[in-house]
């Protein structure tokens, strides 16, 4: 072995400043959001911040001691009132399901600490109000992670419709479609229990696209929508000999009418069979077309009118890697692949950034404002739905 004696006073870039973070809810999301913060600043080239694993929090305690092992935290709790009075936590990432958010978050921005909470923000918009309101008041920095913000490719896409690319916008559609839903044996969880959830595929699928619709097209002013409940009585997880009844939406559309003067087409469904991770958007304007697939997530499709040579008129599909799209310009591989976790690691950037830098995270993630939008558009939705007519939008 050579060895070498080298002194390194002086050398190399400033040192990277410690985040700590606190976790409240273990399941699935909050592993995929565990996975994005500890990968982030090994894969950003220049990371604003290395996040520190502080306390992890979930009711169910053998939950909370192995997901606290696997991935490190410090420690662990059952009770997140302990969480928020450690000093060392300064983010607060809330996974928890949606009726665990509104109590959590605002007391969280109350003790200062900055936010990250899944979507829906609130279990409705009253709730979504009051926990932007409290944010707000504290002054903390706060994401409602609408994950496909994240992608490259509508990172990308976003940015033409600013430049005005495709010229006066004429219509936006966008479906979420899985088919988890289409069994009938499939279990009565937490997400079809309208006590714990606020509403079915409305505010876990659509709100997706709700929020994609706003960013890309602009403010909606009224939408009509036709919810159904196909499948009424699921068996209960923990007996299932009995059954519980479903009070929640599997299906839902959509139809929207923009402040712009565009029109708006959602679909979400729990319900469409062969469907497993479907999530498309588009966007025709009087000058062309973007087109976008989750399930193809590092492609997009452009189409630009060519009045002067028609024969040249087509779909451009456009390969989303290198150092000129959004997020993976950072990285310090740029022409690696994208995955579907590696959005949940741009949070993870967004929000350090935000706080390390003090700057505003609307500029590149969704806020509890957002938050709080969508969950206006959410209820005039599912009121639209039960009284057959028109709803108008307003916030």
């Amino acid at each position: 072995m050579i060895k070498r004696d080298l002194n390194l006073q002086g050398i190399g870039a400033k040192k990277t400043p410690a985040l700590g973070i606190g976790m409240i809810g273990l399941g699935c999301i909050g592993e995929a959001h565990l996975d994005g913060i500890l990968r982030m600043p090994y894969i950003f080239s220049n990371p604003p911040a290395k996040p520190v694993l502080v306390t992890a929090c979930d009711l169910r305690k053998e939950k909370t001691v192995e997901v606290s092992e696997r991935f490190g935290f410090k420690n662990c709790t059952s009770d997140w009132k302990d969480l928020l009075k450690n000093e060392s936590i300064q983010v607060v990432y809330n996974t928890a399901p949606n009726n665990m958010h509104l109590e959590p978050c605002i007391a969280a921005a109350e003790a200062g600490k900055h936010i990250v909470c899944e979507k829906p923000l609130g279990r409705d918009s009253k709730e979504s109000k009051a926990i932007f309101k409290a944010a707000r008041e504290a002054k903390i920095k706060h994401i409602c992670n609408f994950i496909f913000r994240m992608t490259p490719a509508l990172a990308f896409a976003k940015k033409m419709l600013d430049e005005k690319k495709l010229g006066k916008i004429i219509s936006f559609s966008a479906t979420r479609l899985i088919d988890h839903l289409l069994d009938p044996d499939s279990p009565f969880t937490w997400r079809l229990d309208k006590k714990i959830s606020g509403s079915g595929v409305v505010g876990d699928l659509m709100s997706h696209i709700i929020d994609l619709a706003r960013w890309l097209c602009g403010e909606p002013v009224s939408v009509q929508a036709v919810n159904k409940v196909f499948i009424k009585k699921r068996p209960r997880v923990e007996d299932k000999t009995l059954k519980s009844t479903v009070l929640v939406e599997d299906d839902a559309l959509a139809i929207l009418d923009f402040k712009n003067g565009a029109t708006g087409y959602l679909a979400a469904s729990g319900m469409r069979a062969g469907r497993k991770a479907v999530a498309e958007i588009e966007i025709n304007g009087e000058l062309g077309t973007i087109y976008w697939n989750f399930e193809e997530i590092n492609k997009l499709q452009v189409y630009f009118n060519n009045k002067d040579m028609p024969q040249l008129c087509g779909f451009n599909n456009i390969d989303i890697s290198g150092n000129v799209f959004p997020y993976i310009d950072k990285w310090y591989y740029p022409l690696a692949r994208l995955g579907f976790l590696d959005l949940f690691m741009h949070t993870a950037y967004n929000i350090a950034g935000a706080v390390v830098n003090d700057t505003d995270p609307a500029t590149s993630s969704a806020t509890f404002e957002d938050g709080y939008k969508a969950s206006v558009i959410c209820d005039a939705i599912l009121k639209s739905s039960e009284t057959g007519k028109k709803e108008s939008i307003s916030y």
